[in-house]
């Protein structure tokens, strides 16, 4: 009986054999992690004592160019990096990272030299976080009812931050959005450009707290006589320059501005949220 001579060669000598899936390490999961675009099969960190992050910029540069654990490291932790405040974050970050300081502080240490960490994280292994169009981004609404984003035709975008050198026309409300559609609390920024200023919460206030609002006159306390409004209606005048309200309701939430004999402030708009939790 004659056999047919394929059915004797094993299939991993066949000419036409194909196997099924990879085997051994060519078919991990480091394998196919590393066919994603920027991002190596894991987050690889590198820490390092700089003893002066500054004086060693132009190593670092040399190295994520030439080294390959540097180019493919997604964090670069640098400890002793002796930055202090007269360092501009440009002279240390290298481009495609964002730069994260914690200067030694004087005022805690008692020391001026030595101490400091700073993590270097790569845009393309986090841009998620730092501020593409998936991340966060700033948002404001000013006091004209102009409504947009930073990096538009105000403020400076640098990673989740936002820049601004702010000028009266830039008064308004602040926050937070996300592009799947969260969004932090509102900051009220008032910028006056006058002499008087009200001193109100710039965050939102909860129901039942106490709150004084402060008329100031060039940015220190007056003991001159001051009246203040509400969304324009009168409230009363105080001659302490000062106006207490003891609890806070929803009802309260509104613009705010006060006037004195050297003139009026800007409006400030104060929010009232959430209920008022009493402890036990």
């Amino acid at each position: 009986m004659d056999i047919p001579m394929a059915h004797l060669i094993p299939d991993c000598l066949r000419v036409d054999y194909k196997p099924k899936c990879k085997r051994g390490k060519r078919g991990g999961i480091r394998q196919r992690l590393k066919k994603i675009k920027n991002k190596p099969p894991l987050p690889t960190t590198l820490l390092i004592n700089a003893q002066s992050l500054r004086g060693k910029a132009d190593e670092l540069s040399a190295n994520l160019r030439f080294q390959h654990e540097y180019r493919e490291a997604c964090l670069l932790a640098f400890t002793e990096t002796w930055l202090d405040d007269r360092v501009p974050d440009r002279e240390v970050e290298p481009a495609g990272f964002t730069l994260v300081r914690a200067d030694r502080d004087l005022t805690v240490t008692g020391k001026l030299h030595g101490g400091g960490v700073c993590p270097l994280v790569r845009d393309q292994w986090c841009k998620s976080i730092l501020g593409n169009s998936t991340g966060w981004r700033m948002v404001r609404n000013t006091s004209r009812g102009i409504l947009s984003e930073c990096n538009t035709d105000w403020g400076k975008q640098q990673g989740s931050s936002c820049i601004v050198s702010l000028i009266p026309s830039h008064s308004g409300v602040y926050w937070c959005e996300s592009g799947s559609g969260e969004h932090s609390n509102a900051v009220n920024i008032t910028v006056p450009d006058g002499a008087v200023i009200l001193e109100s919460p710039a965050l939102p206030v909860t129901e039942g707290d106490s709150v004084t609002l402060r008329c100031r006159y060039q940015g220190t306390p007056s003991d001159l006589t001051a009246v203040f409004y509400k969304d324009g209606s009168l409230i009363r005048a105080e001659s302490s320059g000062e106006m207490t309200i003891p609890a806070v309701s929803k009802s309260d939430e509104g613009l705010y501005k006060c006037t004195n004999s050297e003139g009026e402030s800007p409006e400030s708009w104060m929010t009232v949220t959430g209920d008022h939790v009493e402890e036990e």
